[in-house]
């Protein structure tokens, strides 16, 4: 049973979902209630049980033999599910996962060689591309007594790692499971995992020309291809599902994103509704702890990644995961988290939430997010040979090192000729084995890139940095001037906290600004010192006051009625903060007054450790004042948490090293609010005839994350001074 506090915050969310749009009803319920889900590796009798009694009604299964059990209503399993009128979503990711071509083919090749040990027999019939390719007979992964252009299609070059689909067992798979009355649907791609779009098309083709009844009419099980980065959607398109499942997981590598599941939709949707407006999403939200994506999110947490999915019309929710492998933690291991899906199933069958919105319109940005193909090449600084050329999307690209401005070997990249009708801007994958980077972060700012424009006018570049796996982590796109060396800068303070500098394992680079041909340069990563990036992204002014206020943390002072008011915000915008904060700030002399009152509707009490040990900043609930002097660099930083720890630092520069100075600074906690008030000399930053300070103000919630005053859309996470207080007598 939920508490009042935790039924208020569910209202005050809810509530908020509600407000935002008037949605239809869904298009997708299960006997006729919204499609409310769970992943799991595989599922047990008791764990499915308590999956459907904390209201789950769809369920999916990794494990084949656990997922088959669940289809077959004469099994135990099989049976619960058909008593809680639930259903379940079938494992197709064989058919376009794992299987690609090991090296290139020619038109008239009649041996192929596959990356695996499959198919186990023949003769069977495999789809690449837009061809369908008969064999007779397959040894170690090895297709022999090819017939090209099978069926009427045509034979033609294939590149390697182009995926591949067998159709036998596909048919197979399908027929063996498409009459269970317990079945919704398909899930056919768990992830990008390279040039799948064609193999994907082939497998939606496939199974709705097999799942049909005896009259030959479509079954309404729905086909599901999983999406859980930007640059996966270049698989995606009307002809690859019949809705895609995007999972984006805030927790990871001991750090919770907040503002990653509303940011990185907003990218995601503007490229769906590119490719296909009508196809809907499904939301999967992180509901689980492993080795590398920790912390565990908060029950709140959960609630919001909710929030922000049915905000952004999702069709359709399900919570990754119920039960995972060893090592990791999930739904049936969590009570905290399953008691909040609980009460979310509670809230989606009242109409609380509300699925299959209308999805709030954002600005399509064409190609804002590279639409990488595997096709792209990949190349090492270290293994490029003398004027190689590529075709690339119908772009010819010509590759070379050569000497770069500064004499030193540096990568020339020279697109010569850009086809109108290519299906994307053109882009490189560069390969990172010679990024000789010290593994120690500290001292450092930002991670560089070095690019050089040769042409006589201003082109422009993408840049995305990716970990040895290929997840992007960072993406900047800046103008490049003419006959000019710029400097990509990916800042250390951001990507520090959640990746180290052994995980940079390649670059993307997105030539944009067709047809203008390009001829740049690039040189591996370096790290740099740190600095700040000016961004005037909000303002204020500082109000005069003939009394100064008591540092006491209360308003009574008569300064306080007349001083003007700044609200922090939530940077994922997509619903009102659930912890309104506000700040006021006055002048008397050369002192500056702060007065900071954070709204309190947790249903557990602020993390306020009481003893400084220098651990606080990073677990405490705090409120963080940064100011800077733009003509000096000096800029202060304050921290202070609710039990009246605080610290101030001065910092010169560049300098990491800082100075302490005594904090004058209170907190006062009421049933409602949190205060803090605090004050600063300007003579600390040598301000004394300055007229602007640059200035952020934040509220670190170790539940939701940060809210803050002038949001930095590029760095959202790092700890620099954003906005301008003007100082005026």
């Amino acid at each position: 049973m939920a508490t009042p506090t935790r039924s208020l915050i569910s209202l005050i969310l809810c509530s908020s979902i509600q407000l935002l749009a008037t949605p239809p009803s869904p298009r997708f319920t299960i006997d006729g209630n919204p499609v409310f889900g769970s992943f799991a590796y595989t599922w047990e009798i008791d764990e499915l049980r308590q999956a459907l009694d904390s209201g789950i009604n769809l369920v999916f299964c990794y494990r084949r033999d656990a997922s088959n059990q669940l289809l077959a209503p004469n099994t135990e399993m099989g049976r619960l599910i058909l008593e809680h009128k639930a259903k379940v979503m079938a494992n197709l990711c064989f058919g376009a996962g794992g299987t690609f071509l090991a090296e290139n083919i020619s038109a008239d090749a009649t041996t192929i060689q596959l990356n695996r040990r499959a198919p186990r027999k023949g003769p069977g019939t495999f789809w690449i591309g837009a061809e369908a390719i008969r064999f007779e007979s397959c040894k170690e992964g090895r297709l022999e007594g090819c017939q090209r252009g099978w069926n009427g299609t045509t034979a033609s070059p294939h590149p390697k790692r182009l995926h591949v689909v067998h159709e036998e067992p596909l048919k197979k798979a399908v027929l063996k499971i498409k009459d269970s009355p317990n079945l919704w649907g398909y899930w056919t791609m768990d992830d990008k995992r390279g040039n799948q779009r064609d193999a994907l098309r082939h497998v939606y083709r496939i199974v709705k020309e097999t799942d049909v009844d005896d009259e030959g009419t479509p079954a309404p099980h729905v086909v599901v291809a999983g999406m859980s980065t930007p640059d996966a959607l270049t698989n995606f398109d009307a002809n690859t599902c019949d809705m895609a499942g995007i999972y984006i997981y805030p927790g990871h590598r001991n750090a919770y994103h907040t503002t990653m599941a509303g940011e990185q939709l907003k990218e995601m949707l503007a490229t769906m509704r590119r490719r296909s407006p009508d196809t809907p999403f499904m939301g999967i939200y992180q509901a689980f702890t492993a080795p590398n994506w920790k912390p565990t999110p908060k029950p709140l947490q959960v609630r919001k990644q909710v929030a922000d999915f049915a905000h952004f019309g999702a069709a359709a929710l399900l919570a990754s995961s119920w039960r995972l492998v060893e090592g990791a933690e999930a739904l049936r291991d969590l009570p905290d988290l399953r008691a909040e899906v609980t009460q979310i199933a509670v809230d989606l069958a009242a109409g609380q939430i509300v699925l299959d919105q209308s999805s709030p319109e954002y600005p399509v940005r064409a190609n804002a997010m590279p639409d990488l193909d595997a096709l792209s090449p990949v190349l090492s600084f270290d293994h490029i040979p003398a004027d190689t050329t590529f075709t690339i999307n119908k772009d010819v690209l010509t590759t070379k090192l050569a000497p770069g401005p500064d004499g030193a070997q540096w990568l020339h990249l020279r697109f010569a000729e850009y086809a109108d009708d290519a299906p994307q801007w053109p882009s490189i994958v560069l390969d990172g084995e010679r990024l000789e980077i010290p593994q120690d972060w500290s001292g450092s700012g930002w991670l560089v890139l070095e690019v050089h424009n040769y042409l006589p006018v201003e082109s422009e570049i993408g840049v995305t940095v990716r970990d040895s796996r290929g997840t992007p982590f960072w993406a900047q796109y800046l103008p490049l001037p003419a006959g000019r060396t710029s400097h990509v800068y990916a800042p250390a303070s951001v990507l520090g906290k959640t990746v180290s500098l052994a995980d940079v394992g390649r670059l993307t680079l997105l030539m944009r600004r067709p047809p203008i041909a390009t001829h740049l340069a690039v040189r591996g990563l370096t790290l740099a010192p740190a600095r700040f990036k000016r961004t005037k992204t909000g303002r204020t002014l500082s109000t005069q006051a003939p009394v100064p206020p008591g540092v006491d943390a209360h308003t009574g002072d008569p300064c306080w009625t007349t001083a003007p008011v700044l609200e922090l915000q939530d940077a994922t915008l997509a619903i009102p903060p659930l912890q309104p904060v506000t700040a006021r700030i006055v002048r008397t002399g050369t002192t500056l007054y702060f007065l900071v009152e954070s709204t309190i509707r947790d249903r557990k009490p602020l993390v306020a450790s009481t003893t400084p040990d220098g651990a606080w900043e990073a677990t405490d609930d705090t409120i963080e004042i940064i100011l800077r002097n733009p003509q000096n660099g000096m800029w202060l930083r304050h921290v202070a948490n609710s039990a009246d720890l605080a610290t101030t630092r001065i910092f010169q520069g560049n300098s990491v090293e800082a100075r302490l100075l005594p904090s004058q600074s209170a907190s006062r906690i009421t049933d409602s609010a949190w205060f803090l008030e605090a004050s600063f000399e300007l003579e600390a930053l040598d301000a004394g005839n300055t007229t602007k300070l640059e200035l952020n103000i934040r509220r670190h919630d170790r539940q939701l994350g940060p809210l803050v005053w002038a949001k930095d859309d590029h760095l959202p996470e790092g700890i620099i001074p954003v906005g301008v207080l003007a100082l005026r007598d």
